[in-house]
């Protein structure tokens, strides 16, 4: 198994590394969520699932009062107020 621990430094305090300097992940860092057991191979992953905790939706649609959490949901509504439908069934005409 691969063990981590906290890295040390001023701006590492959610920072995992590999402590075995013999394994061949070594070099491999993920990030933990300040809330709970999450950890993330990515900074901003990790700070998107954050949002789940904080409330946090940084993503306003300017055309009705919905906000998102991430910028992909946003784009995922705004075809509510365009109609776009960019997936077409190739059985039916949903």
């Amino acid at each position: 198994t691969i063990r981590y621990f906290f890295a040390e430094g001023p701006n590492s305090a959610n920072r995992l590394s590999s402590r075995d300097s013999n394994d061949p992940t070594r070099s491999l860092s993920v990030t933990k969520c300040r809330f709970c057991a999450y950890v993330g191979d990515c900074t901003s992953r990790v700070k998107m699932h954050e949002r789940i905790h904080t409330g946090e939706r940084p993503f306003q649609c300017t055309l009705c009062p919905y906000s998102a959490a991430a910028k992909y949901t946003l784009k995922v509504h705004l075809r509510t107020h365009t109609g776009e439908k960019p997936y077409k069934c190739k059985y039916c005409d949903f």
